[in-house]
């Protein structure tokens, strides 16, 4: 219930920040797909006031780096800017059985993992080791797991992918960039 409320919320400021680019559109929306013997350029921007990792469009970690850690196949990645203070960016690899994969990876200011903790319903565990304070919970409705991380004083990241060593990998590589 708890998570369904967040979730709401976050949705009513996302279309507060639509409306406030000027009703919608493409407004901070943009997909990059992948080109061989191309790279995609950093635009900057991150959660908060976070540095820029560098991952391009706002997001944490390019597409190819995200493939490149999974040893899966760059597709696509479609970043968002929801708030000044959050990003998403939905990723999708072919992984080496040749299934296509998404994850998305959402960032918050630090200061937002107490209530995202407080009120994520399906917590399964901590995790030791990632970052200063992370937990992992298991969506059954929707197959995926969530892995939330935090870097005090810096960012908080969310990770989602239907396998769960995979999403806890991505986490783990996006918080190198802090």
């Amino acid at each position: 219930m708890r998570r369904t409320i967040f979730i709401v919320l976050v949705g009513v400021l996302v279309i507060f920040s639509v409306a406030a680019t000027g009703c919608g559109g493409d407004a901070g929306v943009t997909t990059t797909q992948s080109t061989v013997g191309q790279s995609t350029p950093s635009t900057g921007g991150s959660a908060g006031d976070a540095p820029d990792p560098g991952g391009g469009e706002g997001c944490v970690l390019s597409g190819e780096e995200l493939a490149k850690a999974l040893d899966a196949e760059f597709v696509s990645v479609t970043p968002m800017a929801p708030s000044e203070s959050q990003t998403r960016c939905v990723y999708e690899v072919i992984d080496a059985a040749g299934e296509p994969q998404a994850f998305v990876m959402w960032t918050f200011p630090p200061e937002d993992f107490p209530l995202l903790k407080e009120v994520e319903d399906d917590r399964t565990g901590d995790l030791a080791g990632l970052g200063d304070d992370a937990f992992i919970a298991y969506h059954p409705d929707d197959e995926r797991y969530d892995v939330y991380a935090v870097l005090d004083g810096t960012i908080t990241v969310e990770v989602t992918g239907s396998d769960e060593e995979s999403v806890k990998k991505v986490a783990a590589l996006a918080l190198t960039k802090y």
